[in-house]
């Protein structure tokens, strides 16, 4: 009787032995395998970078600059590396706030980007915020930025024209002399226009407040002067966009001696 308890208490350990084992192989192979992905995930931040689609001239070589309702556009360029791998923005998730609502329209797979209108308002701050996370869920940073609406408004600039120049390298002017007999030419360059409203840009030219016939191309004025002849006369350039509901206006002063 002694003798078969023993042997039962022997086999029985046993058995609780190769339970514990196989129960160690199990537990640190399913927790391996559900947080495998977690613990080789390696973030290095978010970029969020910005940009607006108002007009500047081709030869300008600052950046656009925000104006009331242009339109704003930020992309979010997230670093996450997995097993050594850089994630594309393909195989991400992207959830966009803009002013603390959710914009279900751009939020999504791979949509790593977020349109919407400035404020019409120069005081107001547009306050943009990205979730990014993997497909499975096990991962999500967060991306954020604040632009302030810009006090800028669109305006025009006039330059003497030369058309052997290919840029414009003198500065924009407000009175220009003139010897008489010579012809001159001035083109007016609208900058940080919304581009929605660009394609409806008219230009209005004036001298001494008496419209002058439309121009071919529109935004360059020609003036030419009789040899020996005298004139004072104040130039204004009307510029109407965004379908002719806003105008900005520009006036210089032209001496022909």
């Amino acid at each position: 009787m002694t003798q078969y308890t023993y042997k039962n208490k022997v086999k029985n350990s046993k058995n609780i032995l190769k339970f514990l084992f196989l129960f160690s192989i199990f537990y640190f192979l399913f927790f391996d395998f559900i947080g495998a992905e977690a613990q080789t995930i390696t973030f290095n931040g978010i970029d969020m970078l910005w940009e607006t689609n108002t007009y500047i001239p081709y030869y300008y070589k600052g950046k656009a600059i925000i104006t009331p309702l242009s339109e704003i556009k930020i992309a979010a360029m997230p670093h996450i590396f997995y097993a050594g791998r850089r994630l594309s923005n393909s195989e991400l998730i992207f959830e966009w706030y803009l002013n603390n609502s959710r914009m279900e329209e751009y939020s999504g797979k791979g949509r790593d980007y977020l349109i919407f209108k400035s404020s019409i308002l120069s005081n107001e701050k547009s306050h943009a915020k990205v979730w990014v996370s993997n497909i499975s869920g096990t991962f999500k940073k967060e991306g954020v930025i604040v632009i302030p609406n810009s006090k800028k408004r669109p305006e025009i600039l006039v330059y003497q024209y030369d058309p052997s120049q290919k840029e414009l390298s003198q500065k924009a002017i407000s009175s220009v002399q003139i010897a008489s007999g010579d012809t001159a030419e001035f083109i007016a360059e609208p900058y940080f226009i919304p581009m929605e409203g660009s394609e409806n840009i008219i230009y209005q030219w004036m001298i001494n407040g008496k419209r002058l016939r439309d121009e071919n191309p529109p935004n360059i004025l020609t003036i030419s002067s009789h040899p020996g002849s005298r004139i004072s006369a104040f130039a204004d350039i009307n510029v109407k966009f965004n379908n002719l509901l806003e105008s900005v206006k520009k006036s210089f002063f032209i001496n022909v001696m």
